[in-house]
């Protein structure tokens, strides 16, 4: 087996480093906060239906956003329907709003 020279170790690492900072880095992701907005998604499943977020009017999680949004910023941490966090129900409603408006540009 041929020995692997100094430069040809490196030019592998720096091509190893900048094929990595291409990739999503989902180690870097918060995912305990984003378990709650998926907890958002199944209070809403059980109050309404499986994916029924899919079928309603964008201007729904529009006014959805701002009365979560407003109670945070009122001082309000909790939801007091789900007792989840009112982020929780923004970060919920904005991923809804971009599959949303990726469906339109389809």
């Amino acid at each position: 087996m041929a020995e692997v020279t100094k430069d040809e170790y490196e030019n592998h690492n720096e091509e190893s480093l900048k094929l990595k900072r291409s990739k999503t880095r989902w180690s870097l992701f918060p995912w305990e906060q984003l378990q709650e907005a998926g907890d958002v998604f199944t209070v809403g499943a059980k109050k309404y239906l499986d994916n029924g977020w899919k079928q309603c009017d964008t201007e729904l999680y529009n006014d959805a956003i701002c009365r979560h949004l407003m109670a945070y910023m009122s001082g309000e941490q909790k939801d007091s329907e789900s007792g989840f966090d009112h982020l929780s129900h923004i970060i919920a409603n904005a991923l809804i709003l971009r599959w949303k408006n990726e469906q339109i540009t389809e």
